[in-house]
């Protein structure tokens, strides 16, 4: 057991030092885009905490707020390594992109629930079939909440063409649900916190466990071309994440 124990030891330390600079190594230049929930914490602290730099990174953060928008900016240019959804991906790359995931961000699980259906109270919305008519707030369309609320919908009964989606950023929501603009929204962490705490709209259904109670929600991704030539990059981020 012990020698296990200093074998398994001898693994981890090894896999870090993978993503460890050189002596005198010039820093890893990069943008990464970032987004704005809870997820993506272990990124900021990694900026803010100087975690980045001591891997030998030298990363410049933007905060972008509809990972829809990224396949674009990775294959311009405007970011190498960014937030991307299973829906991304694979939407980017029928239409003749060619993106990869080179790390996991967030792992969505019903012991763990981090996002939420928020109604108005004054509403009284307690089954689906009460959505229909009603405009809900998603991050993106074809994002991964919006398709998986797709999901949730048909598999009650419900056409995705009986409910309205309006496009509405996390930081747009509470605004939008307290003028009636929207009468739902699904926000995730810290957006879905402040809205139920403030009393704008309350919890109505979990609509991430009930299509799926664990899976894998995002990623951080980059161009397949941008990977290849960047290995030792890639390591030293996810192990600065990891410290993160």
């Amino acid at each position: 057991m012990a020698r296990s124990r200093l074998l398994l030891a001898g693994v981890l330390i090894a896999f870090v030092a993978l993503g460890r600079p050189a002596a005198g190594e010039t820093p890893a230049k990069f943008t990464l885009g970032v987004g704005v929930s809870s997820d993506f914490i272990t990124a900021y602290v990694a900026k803010d905490e100087g975690i980045f730099d001591k891997h030998g990174l030298d990363v410049t953060v933007t905060t972008v707020v509809n990972s829809a928008l990224m396949p674009a900016a990775l294959v311009g240019g405007t970011v190498q390594i960014a937030i991307l959804t299973g829906p991304n991906i694979v939407l980017a790359n029928d239409g003749g992109l060619d993106l990869v995931a080179v790390a996991g961000i967030a792992r969505i699980q019903k012991t763990n629930p981090r996002s939420n259906l928020v109604t108005r109270a004054a509403l009284n919305i307690h089954q689906p079939a009460d959505l229909k008519g009603r405009k809900i707030g998603v991050p993106g369309i074809n994002s991964s909440l919006d398709l998986i609320f797709k999901k949730w919908l048909i598999d009650r009964g419900v056409a995705p063409s009986e409910v309205t989606e309006i496009e509405t950023p996390f930081a747009r929501m509470t605004d939008m649900l307290k003028g009636g603009q929207i009468d739902g929204a699904m926000p995730l962490e810290p957006a879905l916190s402040r809205i139920v705490d403030n009393g704008v709209a309350v919890k109505t259904f979990d609509v991430q466990s009930e299509v799926s109670p664990d899976f894998l929600a995002s990623f951080w991704g980059a161009t397949r071309d941008w990977a290849a030539r960047n290995r030792s990059t890639i390591l030293a981020y996810r192990a600065a994440l990891l410290d993160a």
